[in-house]
């Protein structure tokens, strides 16, 4: 962790790209080599090359660990969106639910840090600035408009409640 590396003087770095971050996932164990590291940058090369930078945001987003939620670990944005609000990613990008779709691409920041489904009002707050954060980009970027992200930036947060006992069976079962 980063306290055991600051505990024992060693300085952090920075993080890895989401290409290295991809290449780990798929290639790599988690041991701390140099080597490992090495090859780490090959493989994002590799796949940048392969797949462009969509492609790899996309395949990072496919394979993101969002926690777990209603008894079972949330792999991947498709996952999530119906995890944390109960509908498909489909289904958010046709109704336009930039509020929602924002909550989830900040997540892959932090999960633990910007988590809708939190009951705690400080880490809720935190997911709200990240949204915001986010809706901001997506103006700057052209992908919505000013109107669009204030009207997002006034939605809440908070994801579905979860279930409990029976009720995650039975929707899993249907």
């Amino acid at each position: 962790s980063v306290r055991d590396n600051y505990r024992a003087g060693k300085k952090k770095r920075g993080g890895s790209g989401l290409a290295q971050q991809l290449s780990k996932q798929l290639f790599l164990d988690s041991r701390k080599l140099w080597v490992r590291k090495m090859h780490e940058a090959a493989y994002a090369i590799a796949l940048t090359r392969k797949l462009g930078k969509e492609g790899v945001i996309l395949q990072y987003a496919n394979r993101m660990d969002y926690g777990v939620r209603n008894g079972g670990r949330v792999k991947g944005i498709p996952r999530a969106a119906r995890a944390y609000y109960g509908k498909t990613l489909d289904e958010l990008l046709e109704s336009k639910s930039y509020s929602e779709l924002a909550v989830l691409v900040g997540m892959l920041k932090a999960v633990g840090d910007y988590n809708p489904g939190s009951e705690l009002p400080q880490k809720l707050e935190r997911c709200r600035l990240r949204r915001n954060t986010v809706l901001d980009i997506w103006v700057r970027e052209g992908l919505i408009s000013s109107a669009e992200a204030k009207n997002s930036k006034t939605q809440s947060v908070k994801a579905l409640p979860t279930r409990v006992g029976g009720d995650y069976y039975l929707d899993q079962a249907g």
